[in-house]
């Protein structure tokens, strides 16, 4: 066998390391496809997916060998690096699709939404679907999709993200009217109402749910289901420049909402709906009970941080995302104790200084593999980046922590100098993107 295909089939599953691994098999020209199917038999579906190069050359009638291993489609990805929508491969006369269990629409992508609601029952494998970015227009295929024998066969459907601001959108209801085997569902409140009040979802465990009004907000809270959920991602969407509101709605929620079960939680704003922080306030028991917790673009800075991990539980906290919070390096006093389990830290998007840095990695977090201090930074077109400001100081700091594996100073002030210092850590993954790195001098061979 290849070695090649024999060290993909080693590593860590990833989308990337399907690609690698079907280039692999496509060059070896053997007959692998049977074997290999068996070794992916492990490998979450998400991680089979089909890059988009192979979704235009099916759409233009070259196919690739490899079609047999893929469970995974994404028709956004190539329209988020500014190329053209595909059209949604049809399964009842495009077999290489037949087997995909997992597929995710381009944001936008009206066309692709119209072909879904007339196809969805040919989908037979199907078992995970998410839309973005519906508008009015798309109401009529999604109630003919919502009606559709798929859905009953669905383990994961999202029509909303987390990170939507729904301003100037009209999202159309989806409105689910018999029994599921939902395990997760991203839905608008009032969606997600209809299918607790029914008990259409009674295998549900995770939820995705963007909160329209404090009367949403406390219904949704009341309902005693919430107790079987191990994850939740929420975000409160008032109305523009609603922010009282928004922070209302989070505290009538967190106040009153039984989770007892909950592991994983993510509080979501916007750039035009930055509240929902405050009932965090009120939700003491919950947060020590977390191994995840997820916090973006949301008010507060500093306090809200020293407030929200001093109710966490550092003994078993595994994953931190404290991201666009307007943090300083005052938020790295919040880092006393000690996190034993800690592996993911992503404090993206924030204000933190050299001097914050090295207050932060002088924390114990033995285990600590992911960390990111990077800055989004966008095109400069339509936006300008607001620098993380560690600088090579910070970089400096950070390459002192020998355990990282993926890091992220996209945005940072690094210059080659600290470059050099950050690729002496074993990384398997650097962001140094919008950086002033210049002409980059030949640099030593080092882990990374």
């Amino acid at each position: 066998m290849d070695e090649e295909i024999a060290r993909a089939l080693r590593g860590t599953p990833s989308t990337l390391a399907f690609r690698a691994l079907c280039a692999a098999v496509t060059r070896s020209g053997e007959d692998l496809l049977a074997w290999c199917e068996e070794q992916l038999a492990s490998w979450p579906d998400e991680t089979r997916q089909a890059p988009y190069p192979w979704i235009a050359a099916l759409e233009a009638g070259f196919i690739r060998p490899v079609w047999p291993l893929v469970r995974s489609l994404d028709l956004g990805s190539g329209v988020r690096q500014g190329m053209r929508a595909l059209a949604l491969p049809d399964p009842r006369t495009c077999a290489e699709v037949r087997a995909v269990t997992d597929l995710k629409l381009a944001p936008f992508g009206h066309r692709q939404v119209a072909a879904f609601a007339e196809t969805a029952d040919h989908w037979r494998n199907l078992r995970s679907v998410e839309v973005a970015g519906l508008w009015e227009f798309d109401a009529e295929p999604m109630a003919r999709f919502a009606a559709s024998d798929a859905v009953a066969r669905l383990e994961s459907l999202t029509v909303v993200r987390v990170r939507e601001s729904l301003w100037g959108l009209d999202n159309p209801p989806l409105r689910i009217e018999r029994p599921t085997g939902l395990k997760h569902a991203g839905l608008l409140a009032d969606d997600l109402l209809h299918l607790l009040r029914n008990g259409f979802a009674p295998d549900l465990t995770s939820v995705t749910v963007l909160v329209r009004s404090v009367g949403e907000a406390s219904e949704l809270a009341g309902f005693e289901g919430l107790a079987a959920l191990e994850r939740l991602e929420i975000g409160f969407r008032c109305g523009k420049d609603a922010v009282e509101q928004d922070e209302i709605a989070s505290e009538e929620f967190f106040s009153r909402a039984r989770l007892t079960n909950l592991r994983s939680l993510t509080v979501h704003g916007s750039h035009l709906n930055r509240g929902g922080a405050r009932g965090l306030i009120a939700a003491e028991a919950v947060l020590r009970q977390l191994t995840e917790l997820t916090l973006a673009d949301l008010p507060g800075g500093d306090d809200v941080i020293a407030l929200v991990l001093g109710a966490t539980d550092a003994a078993i906290i595994e994953k931190l995302a404290l991201t666009g919070l307007v943090a300083t390096d005052r938020s790295a006093d919040a880092f006393a104790a000690e996190y034993p389990r800690l592996r993911h830290l992503d404090l993206n998007g924030n204000y933190l200084g050299p001097a914050g840095v090295r207050k932060l990695l002088a924390a114990r977090l033995p285990v600590l593999e992911h960390l990111d201090l990077g800055c989004v930074s966008g095109t400069p077109h339509y936006s300008r980046a607001r620098p993380q400001p560690i600088g090579d100081a910070g970089a400096q700091a950070v390459a002192r922590h020998k355990g990282l594996k993926r890091l992220n100073l996209a945005a940072t002030g690094l210059t080659p100098a600290g470059l050099r210092s950050v690729l002496e850590l074993p990384l398997e993954f650097l962001d140094v993107s919008s950086n002033p790195l210049g002409d980059l001098p030949s640099l030593p061979a080092a882990p990374a």
